[in-house]
């Protein structure tokens, strides 16, 4: 991955391998002064190898040290299906699959919840790393 950069510096890594998309890690580089030193092209060579992140950095084609950190590889299921709560208000996420079990959390109608596993009449899923069930019947 090659990248050009004039003035932001935030960015966001992220890899695809067989069935997985991978969040590497993020990184933050400060700047040259533009209103002292003049417009600078800064150019990054970024690369991954045995889960540890590399980046090398040019001002102006000059070489600036080295950057290296250890990638956050967590693997995210491009096949896993999302859902949505199909209710005004919310819906309740639960503890186990069934009406009266404790409520873990909450489902709104914009959230993306990711179907982790199908049963009858139940569905297990995952909303911001909160895992619990939540009725069938209440989500498209």
């Amino acid at each position: 991955m090659e990248l050009d950069d004039y003035y932001g510096s935030v960015f966001f890594i992220y890899g695809f391998s067989n069935d997985c998309f991978f969040r590497l890690g993020d990184f933050v580089i400060p700047q040259p002064n533009v209103e002292l030193e003049g417009v600078k092209q800064e150019f990054f060579k970024i690369s991954e190898l045995n889960d540890i992140i590399t980046i090398e950095r040019f001002l102006d084609k000059k070489q600036l040290p080295k950057l290296e950190f250890s990638s956050n590889k967590k693997c995210i299921k491009s096949n896993q299906k999302i859902v949505y709560a199909q209710v005004d208000t919310y819906l309740n996420i639960r503890s186990a699959a069934n009406k009266t079990a404790t409520i873990v959390g909450k489902a709104y109608p914009k959230d993306g919840l990711k179907v982790l596993e199908v049963l009858e009449g139940w569905l297990k899923v995952s909303l911001n790393g909160t895992e619990g069930y939540i009725s069938s019947e209440f989500v498209k």
